[in-house]
């Protein structure tokens, strides 16, 4: 799930049916538990119950993509080296500019 206001993206872990809430209206006992998931694709902090109505009423939507895959393909090409940091490209940008052709 990724909320659409701060680009933070949460891993549904689990769904079940809590009686109590659900008992006048069952579809509002639907409840799911979330977990962020963090830069390197790991979770990150404790799970969070939820509604599913709640997830919605709280701007969240399934993502386009799989962000954990994205973020461990990410971390390992910084181990391997094939990514670089932007501090590489500062240097390529100070290098002395040559006058073009004319």
């Amino acid at each position: 799930m990724q909320k659409s206001r701060d680009s933070l993206y949460f891993l549904v872990t689990d769904r079940w049916f809590d009686p109590v809430i659900g008992q006048d209206d069952p579809v509002a006992g639907e409840m799911v538990g979330i977990r962020r998931i963090g830069q390197d694709g790991d979770l990150v902090g404790r799970k969070y119950a939820h509604t599913v109505r709640g997830l919605a009423a709280q701007q969240f939507h399934p993502a386009g993509l799989d962000y954990v895959a994205l973020a461990k393909a990410r971390r390992e090409a910084k181990e391997d080296g094939t990514v670089v940091g932007i501090g590489r490209g500062r240097t390529v940008r100070e290098r002395p500019k040559m006058p073009g052709l004319k």
